[in-house]
């Protein structure tokens, strides 16, 4: 009996070999067969893979706007649609079977693919190896130098980036973008060319909390959401959990697996609303994005019921509270800074915060 077992075993890891590898070849095949048709009209592309494999598979060519030119020599040009994600665990911190997944989330998948703080781009060689540019796909990374890492030290991130996307063949299939993801010069030039999330991956900062904030509007229904860094061990863990077991509590995220301490998942069907995120500022006082004040009046709500006092004094709203906020330009960022009718933290107290916007008379609103 055990060896029928053994012998029955050995069959079925044979015959998903002999898939893989099938697998393997026919993409190779149509990469290497319909590379010349990437600036092809979106028809010509989409009935070249009907008669190839009878699928609509749209090889749009992506825009890449770098941040910087770059002249390196890198490793050695790797061609062919296969990639080894061996290989590619040797320039990233995650491990192969989360590089699988990525890559399995990215060619199933439909939206936009918003991907931060990658460092030197193993997971987004591992995504762009998965759509190969059929999905648009916005990387946001701060970049830098950063010579003292442990175990990838890098004196041009992104530089090394553009290498690694590039030896892949996969730099045209990626728009990067330099800087931080909440920062609206960012942010919203790299949306409006992404359109609609369908995957949103971070790895950065550990602010998830506030970057899922600002993307939820633009959020597919059923997207796909993949957060690195929540094993304990890790720093920005003490960051990322809480943030990650409050939605889920709420609703707004669902969890599918971790995989070595990166968490996938999807979004709820929770209001968006649950994502909002108010930065602390002092005492009793909360930050909440705000339209400028020199052509918008605003009006604050707590779960419906106005709140006040209105234009009340910084210091007030710090000290004293009690739903006292202000509409104010703070270091060139217009914001509101407000207090909830009780003090509690609006993070956790289950309440919902809605700003209305007004424009004032005479003013063009901006």
């Amino acid at each position: 009996m055990i060896t029928v077992h053994w012998f029955a075993r050995r069959a079925v890891l044979a015959v998903r070999l002999v898939y893989m590898k099938t697998r393997e070849a026919v993409e190779t095949a149509y990469w290497r067969t319909f590379a010349f048709l990437r600036a092809a009209p979106s028809r010509i592309r989409n009935r070249a893979a009907k008669l190839w494999i009878g699928t609509d598979l749209s090889m749009k060519r992506l825009s890449f706007r770098p941040s910087r030119k770059t002249n390196r020599s890198g490793p050695e040009l790797v061609t062919g649609g296969y990639v080894d994600l061996n290989e590619v665990r040797k320039f990233s911190m995650l491990d192969v079977r989360v590089l699988r997944q990525l890559q399995k989330a990215a060619r199933k998948g439909k939206g936009g693919i918003f991907d931060v703080g990658p460092y030197i781009g193993g997971s987004t060689v591992a995504m762009a190896s998965g759509h190969r540019g059929r999905r648009k796909h916005v990387v946001i990374e701060v970049g830098g130098a950063y010579p003292d890492q442990p175990f990838l030290p890098s004196l041009d991130i992104i530089g090394d980036l553009e290498a690694n996307l590039s030896r892949y063949g996969l730099l045209e299939c990626v728009s990067i973008y330099q800087g931080w993801s909440n920062d609206p010069a960012v942010f919203e030039p790299s949306i409006r060319e992404l359109g609609t999330i369908g995957l949103f991956f971070f790895d950065a900062n550990g602010a998830v909390a506030e970057q899922l904030a600002i993307c939820a509007p633009y959020m597919e229904e059923n997207c796909t959401v993949i957060l690195d860094d929540i094993n304990t061990e890790q720093s920005k863990a003490a960051l990322v959990l809480p943030t990650l077991n409050r939605l889920i509590a709420k609703g707004a995220l669902i969890e599918d697996r971790v995989i070595q301490g990166t968490w996938f998942g999807r979004l709820g069907k929770a209001d968006r609303q649950a994502f909002a995120h108010y930065k602390h500022e002092t005492g009793y006082a909360w930050l909440m994005r705000a339209p400028n004040p020199e052509h918008w009046r605003v009006e604050l709500f707590e779960d419906g019921r106005p709140i006040g006092p209105t234009c009340a004094l910084h210091d007030e709203v710090r000290a004293v509270g009690m739903g006292a906020w202000s509409h104010w330009v703070l270091s060139g960022v217009p914001i509101v800074l407000f207090s909830t009718s009780d003090n509690s933290d609006p993070n956790e107290n289950g309440r919902r915060y809605v700003l209305e916007s007004y424009p004032k008379a005479g003013a063009e609103p901006q």
